[in-house]
């Protein structure tokens, strides 16, 4: 049997650096119920703050991998990081990541 948490998250639009602290903050909570698997939703860095977007998300990831990269490793949990804005070659992409 495979045990997933799905997190729901409040989003303050525009604000990647709350919005990393709290899903790191939701991470290690669900953490504590031993999921196999953690799901972020769609967008939860940035919100769908579209306008200016490519100037406030992350570049080609970072450093929300490094973040959620190192949660993953430190809890030994399958993350599915939702999905977020990421600028890589003058383009955003919508990018779901999985560690």
């Amino acid at each position: 049997m495979m045990k997933v948490s799905l997190l729901q998250m409040n989003i303050i639009p525009g604000n990647l650096i709350a919005n990393r602290e709290n899903a790191a903050q939701l991470i290690n909570k669900a953490a504590l119920q031993h999921p196999d698997t953690v799901v972020l939703p769609e967008m939860w860095t940035t919100a769908y703050q579209l306008e200016g977007i490519s100037s406030i998300c992350d570049k080609y990831g970072e450093p929300t991998n490094d973040m959620i990269g190192a949660i993953a490793a430190e809890k030994k949990i399958n993350i599915v990081a939702g999905s977020y804005a990421s600028l890589e070659e003058e383009q955003v992409f919508n990018t779901a990541y999985i560690f």
